[in-house]
């Protein structure tokens, strides 16, 4: 028969007790996917015939959220070693530290319950004409939250470049 991990036990009469540290499970990190749809609304200023600046907001509505949590787990387990024949198991004097990174998808939705937020959009672009009918924007753009989804535990802040073709 083998002892059970569970509690501290004694194989030995009573000497050499070890204790055994609950686990301890820490939040590491939260990842949010959000699938949705942004409805911008800008304003462009032509600075000349090739350089132009917008300005505006958008409406962003949540159609998917997915959220994953990132745990990082220690647990103490007593290890036993075999001394002579099975019965005869010993107790480690030390406990051994396990460290497991595990990963738990969530139900906990928070933005889509809230599922319009609203952002300022301000972006510089430059226009690259190639016929007299046809030319292609390069605009590299921020957006900037706004309102009471803005304060949840996620940046929602973005950014990147608008590649646009004008006919």
């Amino acid at each position: 028969m083998y002892p059970s991990l569970d509690a501290p036990s004694s194989l030995d009469g009573g000497a050499g007790k070890a204790a055994i540290k609950p686990a301890s499970k820490t939040l590491n990190a939260v990842y949010t996917n959000l699938t949705g749809l942004d409805i911008p609304i800008n304003v462009e200023y032509k600075i000349n015939d090739r350089f132009f600046a917008s300005a505006g907001v958008s409406v962003f509505g949540v159609l998917e959220e997915k959220r994953t949590n990132y745990f990082r787990s220690e647990v103490q387990e007593v290890s036993y070693a075999v001394s002579g024949d099975r019965n005869n198991l010993k107790q480690n004097p030390t406990p051994v530290v396990k460290t497991m990174f595990v990963s738990e998808p969530t139900v906990n939705e928070p933005y889509k319950d809230h599922s319009f937020t609203g952002f300022l959009n301000f972006s510089f672009g430059y226009k690259m004409p190639f016929s007299s009918k046809i030319s292609l924007s390069v605009e590299p753009f921020y957006k900037v939250p706004v309102g009471r989804v803005s304060t949840q535990d996620m940046d929602l802040s973005n950014g990147g470049i608008r590649i646009t073709a004008g006919f």
